[in-house]
């Protein structure tokens, strides 16, 4: 059964008549009446009864009819939608987990509406995952945590973050200002797992303090942690806003105050190799919606502007 064969079907139903309906579809009588016999045989069902008058619906017709009808106009409009966007041209986009929830979809919104023919397609997965694309030339542009290799990669400062705990508020260092990595000496600490570029910064400043954390659970994505945290079974590592957005229960958020190991995302791509012309335009595009969007991105509470 086709979108064709459905608007036949509706016509006659709605003409009353083979001959009418042949008019108003340009087609023959002969074709349309083989187009109806089609039908009927796929639905195995009668459709019509021929009379002195014209065509009669049978019952199956009658009931068919208001389901078919619109069926056929949602047809329609997908194919106006797949005309439509056969046009544009698909730029895909890899970002870190927690990307399109710090810059939020206004992002994706804004390019797409001063850039009608481009669809921006972000798939957020982890650094590591991010490398790859690149390095195959699955993407020509992506984000990634720092620190970047700028020996293989063009990387420019996009957004940062500050690190923070996120703590059970039954932990004696629920009540600090801030904290630093020594504060996890022989805790049980949660973040985000090694295939995330913070991950090495982490273990970095533990190892760097002499901190021998009880046990690390590494996790896939945030939320986990902050439901750790919460249930004061660990301390979650996490950032600003990630914290402020998603840390719920009873628990507290403490900074911590390292200008050397901050959430650093910059967006990339190969340096030895030109941009395509939508790449570009989307480069360009990201780092000025940055720059006049700081002030409104940057709001929480221990952000760094």
């Amino acid at each position: 059964m086709d979108l064709q064969s459905l608007k036949a079907f509706c016509v006659v139903f709605e003409q009353g008549g083979i001959s009418k309906a042949a008019k108003k579809l340009y087609v023959t009588q002969q074709g349309l009446s083989k187009t109806i016999i089609k039908l009927e045989a796929e639905l195995g069902k009668p459709l019509f009864t021929r009379s002195h008058r014209g065509v009669e619906p049978t019952p199956y017709a009658r009931a068919l009819y208001p389901k078919a009808n619109k069926l056929a106009a949602i047809l329609d409009s997908l194919d106006d939608d797949a005309e439509t966007l056969s046009d544009r041209i698909v730029l895909n986009v890899a970002a870190p987990a927690g990307f399109i929830m710090s810059v939020g979809l206004g992002f994706i919104a804004d390019f797409e509406s001063t850039h009608p023919d481009l669809e921006l397609a972000i798939d957020e997965c982890s650094d590591l995952r991010v490398a790859e694309l690149l390095d195959t030339e699955a993407i020509e542009i992506g984000f990634m945590a720092g620190p970047v290799d700028r020996a293989k990669y063009s990387a420019h400062p996009f957004i940062r973050h500050r690190h923070v705990f996120v703590v059970n508020k039954e932990d004696p260092l629920s009540d600090k200002k801030s904290a630093s990595f020594s504060d996890l000496d022989g805790k049980v600490v949660t973040l985000m797992s090694r295939s995330y570029a913070p991950y090495g910064n982490i273990v970095g400043q533990f190892l760097k303090a002499g901190v021998a954390p009880k046990k690390l659970i590494e996790t896939g994505e945030g939320y986990a942690g902050f439901h750790l945290a919460a249930s004061n079974q660990a301390i979650c590592v996490s950032t600003d806003y990630h914290a402020a957005i998603g840390a719920q229960g009873d628990v507290a958020i403490v900074p911590v105050y390292d200008e050397y190991c901050l959430w650093d995302v910059y967006l990339v791509h190969d340096g030895d190799v030109p941009l395509g012309e939508a790449a570009r335009e989307f480069k360009d595009y990201a780092l000025d919606w940055i720059a006049r969007h700081k002030d409104r991105l940057l709001i929480w509470e221990h952000a760094i502007r």
